[in-house]
């Protein structure tokens, strides 16, 4: 089976929502593109990057190229510490769906690097059957130091792109690579045709991705440790005014998760007390300072924030805003 690129019919914006590989079938969407045949009554088009740009087109016309790809070359480039059947069965079904367009591991690794200007170890946490793979990539500069490390994970069963845990060093916390890899995570989503990315946000994550749009789970705002962290570090700050303090106990006690955008926004300067001298502003402090952490997700699939959602994100990430 081809590769294909679709479109929902009834989208009022021209927004692209699935990317697919042999063996995934797709509900009924027109094709975009010049006509080439039909299959399970769509109407196959070749795809041309001009309608999508960057890696998409790219990466779909590669997949009509009907190229093969070997077992023994799957993993070069990548360590593999997995054997045994679990491997088997992971490589089966990655070069069932991606050996077609020689799409591999590193490949995917490569990709969530990009543009982050050192070199790169990566290595295979995980890999089944069932459409889950999982990596650890470590860089490394001219020293042999290691200036980042990041793992990152996909699902196809639930089109999740997992964000795990990124380490920058610390003396390159102000060149903007936090903001690369979330840029590049962004874009394998799309790549890959996934719905979401899921974050678990801790320290000045659970600041950067409220920021950037992402919204945590009603489990994890309501259930989890977040308010409570949250109302803690707000009791320990003696100089914030009655109003402001009153406007922030209300959100936290408010059951919407999207109260935690509001938080992340206040802008009333407080001290820092990982920095000392410096004044930050509340949102970061209530939450970068706070101890408080919780996982949550940017959509793409519609839903009721998802304007406002991605307003954020492309603002944050894909705009490069500077974090104040």
């Amino acid at each position: 089976m081809i590769g294909i690129l679709v479109k929902e019919s009834f989208l009022s914006t021209r927004k692209i929502r699935r990317l697919q590989f042999a063996g995934d079938f797709l509900p009924a969407f027109q094709c975009l593109g010049q006509r080439s045949g039909s299959l399970f009554g769509l109407k196959i088009k070749r795809v041309s990057s001009r309608f999508v740009g960057g890696d998409r087109g790219n990466f779909a016309e590669m997949a009509f190229r009907g190229i093969s790809m070997k077992t023994s070359d799957l993993f070069l480039g990548v360590k593999v510490p997995l054997f045994g059947h679990e491997l088997e069965k992971g490589a089966e079904w990655w070069l069932s769906r991606f050996g077609r367009i020689e799409f591999k591991p590193y490949d995917f690794c490569r990709k969530l690097v990009e543009h982050v200007p050192y070199d790169f170890d990566c290595k295979l946490e995980k890999i089944t059957g069932q459409r889950y793979t999982e990596f650890e990539i470590l860089g490394h500069d001219a020293y042999g130091q290691p200036p980042y490390e990041i793992s990152r994970a996909f699902d196809l069963n639930s089109g999740c792109l997992f964000q795990g845990y990124l380490e920058i060093r610390k003396d390159l916390h102000n060149n903007g690579y936090g903001t690369i890899f979330a840029q590049n995570c962004h874009n394998v989503a799309l790549m890959l045709g996934l719905t979401r990315l899921h974050v678990t946000a801790v320290d000045g994550g659970a600041y950067f991705w409220a920021r950037a749009g992402f919204l945590p789970s009603e489990e994890s705002w309501n259930r989890g440790n977040c308010k409570e962290f949250i109302r803690c570090k707000l009791d320990r700050l003696e100089t914030i005014t009655r109003p402001v303090r009153a406007r922030i106990k209300k959100l936290v006690d408010s059951d919407k998760p999207i109260s935690l955008w509001a938080i992340a926004d206040e802008p009333t300067l407080v001290a820092s007390h990982i920095y000392p001298g410096h004044n930050i502003s509340l949102g970061r402090a209530l939450l970068a300072e706070s101890g408080t952490t919780w996982k949550g997700t940017l959509e793409y699939d519609d839903h009721e924030y998802h304007e406002q959602q991605h307003k954020r994100f492309n603002r944050y990430i894909l705009g490069n805003a500077p974090w104040l």
